[in-house]
């Protein structure tokens, strides 16, 4: 499923067109509502993602790490 990631307020949000949430809540929803998940993560034109936000990005990568830590099912983040 292709996911968007917004900034609101002070916060990350991850978001398609059915779920939406932090990426715990969003991962979760996923699971839960998904007759299957990829366990993928493929930035597409990350150097453009670099280029454009690169606090942004670095945060990104830095969520799904600690996310990946905390739960037995790694996500693979691929492209980077």
């Amino acid at each position: 499923m292709q996911t968007v990631v917004t900034r609101q307020l002070d916060k990350l949000v991850f978001g398609n067109c059915y779920f939406e949430g932090s990426v715990n809540e969003f991962l979760s929803k996923v699971s839960a509502n998904s007759r299957g998940t990829s366990k993928k993560v493929n930035f597409l034109d990350t150097n453009k993602l670099r280029e454009e936000d690169p606090e942004g990005f670095q945060e990104v990568i830095d969520i799904l790490q600690e996310f990946n830590l905390k739960h037995s099912e790694s996500l693979t983040i691929i492209g980077l």
